[in-house]
């Protein structure tokens, strides 16, 4: 067992108990962080305080702190302004304070020592959602082409098995990210929540562990970050190896791309099962799962829920798509793009004609004006703009 170095710092006033909700990434953290930031009232009203609580926040936060011992380091400034962020969101008066950005668990030691000492003269807990690495492994490749990633399915499971893919095994090799805040957070203080494999659930289990009364919560939006069929998420993976160079841009693609393209088109098809874990690598996934539960057991932390849940029987089967299926998923974008545009095309023009119709009405009702236009050039100005948009 590691042994814990407490940075627990003075008792006094200003300590501060904070809640690090770090992750991991694809273990429901979207729905939840949706239903704790449309909840913030009722969450106030129990005494907690939600901070760094939008996407701006999440990037800002944890950007730099991400490269913190890697072989891009960021600047002390950018480090110096992360940190000031967080102290400026934790002096709101509340009981506690979380944090929740997924993007926590793959920091290095660096960034971990970082975030402990900033964090030393409060009680800081962490807490982390965990999914079994069948669940989690063909839903982390559709996340990475969603974020303009290009690597086959194939390709990203022969790294993972051959231990070839270091960002994956620092945001999904738990017993390790515990293992690593365990340096500065007691044990007793580190949560680790096996996400129901059934049904819902882990809304409570995470309420449960911070101290929310989860019948005052308010409902997620549906489809949030919806997952894709494999020709669907090949089909997004051509598109991203495509794109011309001026969409490469992180918030280009967020906007044109996983914003526009994804949420309003893709998504909208119908899918036919989800993506699974070839039927070859059931039995090594199988070892997987049993040595982080094993490992975690001995590390004397709390683990919430279910322990079965993270050894679950693997899902797995045939993994193959075709060239057919890929094309038919193709000519459904196609379709569904169009059918958008005719909806977008049909408001402009009834927006085009209710403000032509409120032109007239007050041209005809003489209504003073400096700038007074006839409706055909009031029409034609919104159009002009509206190509230009």
């Amino acid at each position: 067992m590691v042994a814990p170095v407490t940075a627990a710092g003075p008792a006094g006033p200003d300590r501060k108990v904070v809640y690090l909700h770090i992750g991991a990434r694809k273990s429901g953290t979207t729905s939840l962080q949706a239903v704790l930031r449309a909840s913030r009232r009722q969450l106030r009203s129990q005494g907690v305080n939600l901070a760094l609580n939008t996407l701006d926040d999440h990037q800002s936060f944890a950007h730099p702190l991400k490269r913190l011992g890697g072989p891009r380091p960021p600047q002390p400034a950018a480090v110096a302004a992360s940190l000031q962020l967080l102290e400026q969101r934790l002096s709101r008066p509340a009981e506690r304070h979380l944090v929740t950005i997924e993007g926590l668990a793959e920091l290095r030691p660096e960034g971990i020592a970082t975030v402990a000492d900033a964090l030393a003269g409060h009680e800081v807990h962490v807490v982390l959602t965990v999914r079994p690495w069948d669940r989690v492994i063909p839903s982390e490749w559709q996340q990475l082409i969603k974020e303009h990633g290009t690597q086959p399915y194939p390709d990203f499971l022969a790294d993972i098995g051959a231990e070839r893919a270091p960002l994956f095994r620092r945001r999904h090799e738990t017993p390790q990210i515990v293992r690593d805040w365990m340096a500065h957070v007691p044990a007793e203080r580190i949560h680790v929540i096996a996400v129901p494999s059934v049904g819902d659930g882990l809304d409570e289990l995470f309420c449960r562990t911070v101290g929310i009364d989860p019948a005052t919560l308010q409902q997620a939006p549906a489809g949030l970050n919806p997952s894709l069929s494999y020709p669907q998420a090949e089909l997004l993976r051509r598109v991203n190896a495509a794109l011309p160079a001026e969409l490469h841009d992180r918030d280009e693609y967020r906007m044109a791309v996983r914003g526009w393209l994804v949420r309003r088109c893709l998504v909208l098809l119908p899918r036919a099962g989800a993506l699974r874990l070839p039927s070859e690598l059931t039995a090594w996934c199988e070892d997987q799962m049993k040595r982080h539960r094993a490992e975690l057991e001995e590390l004397d932390i709390d683990l919430v829920g279910d322990p079965d849940d993270l050894t679950p029987p693997v899902r797995a089967g045939d993994v193959s798509v075709s060239e057919a299926e890929v094309n038919e998923a193709a000519v459904a974008l196609i379709v569904s793009i169009t059918a958008l545009r005719w909806e977008e095309w049909q408001k402009s023009r009834q927006a085009l004609g209710e403000a032509a119709e409120r032109a007239r009405i007050a041209a005809e009702s003489g209504a003073p004006s400096r700038h007074r236009r006839t409706p055909r050039q009031v029409a034609r100005a919104i159009g002009r703009r509206l190509r230009r948009g």
